[in-house]
């Protein structure tokens, strides 16, 4: 089942109504991939992003 699917089925999360948890590789990810998402969570219940590493390794010799 699809992610949009699983949303539908669960529209409570989809309008903020319950807190969510949205884990990310690296920084920015969770705003590429589920922004409006988290804008929802954000203005209902809240949410959590996890980001999984601090992105380092996405672009090797490029300056921070």
């Amino acid at each position: 089942m699809s992610a949009a699917a699983r949303l539908i089925e669960a529209p409570g999360i989809a309008a903020g109504a319950a807190p969510i948890v949205v884990l990310a590789p690296h920084p920015d990810d969770e705003s590429l991939g589920c922004g409006a998402l988290l804008a929802a969570a954000f203005a209902g219940k809240g949410a959590r992003v996890v980001c999984l590493t601090d992105g380092s390794g996405s672009h090797p010799g490029s300056r921070a």
